[in-house]
């Protein structure tokens, strides 16, 4: 009996002879390699392929709608964006066949990641924006043979439930008195629920630290190399690196906070501290390295497609981002927070740069350093207000661990490690926009922050009546030791 696809799987192997992958060898590469990441792979049929208006003007209206088909919350702009990179996984897909003797067969299928398809052309995934979710929700979805909103939900709920999970058992290692470990517990809830009502791609800039900071501290009194501290710190390079694929340094900070701990409070020998450092910076490298693989793929299918879109250059869009934060303070040059006043600006000076490619950064920096020349005060109220308000979400996430961190100093090195983080998720707020959901990673520093302070100062016995009022707030009894806290 004929195979209905067995006319496209030919084609298909045609193309493929005349260029679309390099050879045979790289194509069954590229494929392993996903299959690694994934865990397997499964029938995929194609849909909405075909080059249709009516398609294009679909995700168009999905776009003006104020919510996305979510529980988690999702800018619309984005779940078209995962619409897009979703039909370009499934319209760029290469049916593998075997031979049973008799006849060929289909046996899977692999369609390009990271290739988005609108309806009219081909194009990168994620575009703009970075592409970690354009890569692993419409993967899921495949793999789960469930809707592409129900991967969305899934995989930030689980990516959320997971760095609980593994920071709550991380705090088990390190909390050795009853109120550092019923404050981290209350503490780690609130972070959970901030990050569920945040959503988005946003969770990857608490999740990470949430998961790892634990673990890190659990290692500070260990005088030699162990397993387990190299498995943690190539655990939180790998899972820091990959957050910034989803939202633009969102691990960095945590990569900053591991490094200070490995270099000045670990107490192993200096020679063990390097090769932490080390092994931490290149397992924070292998994310990279994969997507550039999977970029390279991308990009051999996009130059065979007849009038797709090609990558510019991938950059973030920095200048863009602080240009129209500047609208914080209300002024005439940046009237509001909207990504149509920078494209705006350069439509004006530079008609033919494309939207958020190197020329179009270019023409915003500048904008930026002659407004900054024009009315510095500008500049200036709008860092103030905004350092403020910051400064304000500090307070209320590391609340009643400044009081601890005053009454018990910490090691310098252990405080220059968080502050460092601080700062670092800090600069979302003060250079962009101080909403919550930007500055989550700065929440969740704050708040292990707070919760180690705590416990480093009800380990001081001297200390126990000062912080009787914290423990009659969480009902802890005078016996407050659990087993003796490692001291740092």
């Amino acid at each position: 009996m004929e195979i209905p696809l067995f006319g496209k799987v030919l084609n298909c192997l045609r193309s493929s002879r005349r260029g679309r992958f390099r050879s045979r060898a790289g194509q069954f590469t590229a494929i392993g390699i996903l299959t690694v990441i994934t865990g397997g792979s499964t029938a995929m049929t194609q849909a909405d392929c075909e080059v249709a208006q009516s398609t294009f003007d679909t995700d168009l209206q999905f776009m003006k709608q104020q919510h996305a088909p979510t529980h988690v919350r999702l800018m619309p702009s984005r779940y078209v964006e995962l619409r897009r990179a979703a039909r370009g996984l499934s319209c760029s897909g290469v049916a593998l066949v075997a031979f049973d003797g008799l006849r060929y067969r289909p046996t899977s299928w692999s369609g390009v990641p990271l290739v988005a398809f609108d309806g009219l052309r081909y194009r990168p995934a994620g575009w703009a924006d970075d592409p970690g979710l354009s890569f692993f929700v419409p993967e899921l979805a495949r793999i789960l043979g469930v809707s592409l909103a129900t991967a969305t939900d899934v995989f930030l709920i689980g990516a959320v439930l997971l760095a609980l999970g593994f920071g709550l058992l991380g705090l088990l290692l390190t909390a050795q008195t009853k109120l550092g470990l019923r404050i981290g517990l209350v503490a780690f809830l609130l972070l959970t629920i901030v990050e569920l009502v945040a959503g988005d791609v946003y969770v990857m800039n608490a999740a990470p630290a949430i998961a790892c900071v634990p673990w890190i501290l659990s290692f500070t009194s260990r005088r030699k190399l162990t397993v387990g501290m190299l498995l943690t710190f190539g655990v939180t390079g790998v899972l820091a690196e990959t957050a910034n694929l989803f939202r633009s340094n969102a691990g960095t900070g945590l990569l900053l906070f591991a490094l200070v701990l490995a270099a000045g409070v670990y107490q192993i020998k200096p020679t063990t501290r390097v090769l932490l450092a080390m092994l931490l910076l290149l397992s924070a490298a292998f994310p990279g390295l994969l997507f550039r693989e999977l970029y390279a793929r991308r990009n051999v299918f996009l130059e065979h497609q007849p009038g797709a879109v090609l990558e510019s250059g991938r950059v973030h869009p920095f200048w863009h981002s602080i240009y129209i934060g500047l609208s914080y303070v209300k002024n005439s040059d940046v009237p509001g927070y909207s990504d149509e006043v920078a494209a705006a600006k350069v439509r004006a000076l530079r008609p033919e740069a494309t939207y958020t490619s190197p020329e179009y950064e270019q023409v915003l920096k500048r904008e930026t350093f002659k407004l900054a020349k024009r009315r510095p005060f500008l500049i200036l109220a709008n860092l103030f207000v905004k350092l403020v308000i910051v400064s304000f979400f500090f307070l209320c996430a590391a609340n009643m661990g400044l009081y601890a961190a005053r009454l018990a100093r910490k090691p310098a090195w252990l405080e220059l490690a968080f502050w460092l983080a601080l700062t670092f998720n800090g600069l979302f707020g003060v250079l962009v926009l101080p909403r919550p959901q930007y500055v989550i990673g700065l929440i969740a520093f704050a708040a292990l922050y707070g919760v180690y302070s705590i416990e480093f100062a009800a380990i001081q016995p001297h200390l126990q009546g000062k912080l009787i009022w914290i423990k009659k707030l969480l009902f802890v009894g005078p016996d407050g030791h659990r087993l003796g806290w490692r001291a740092l």
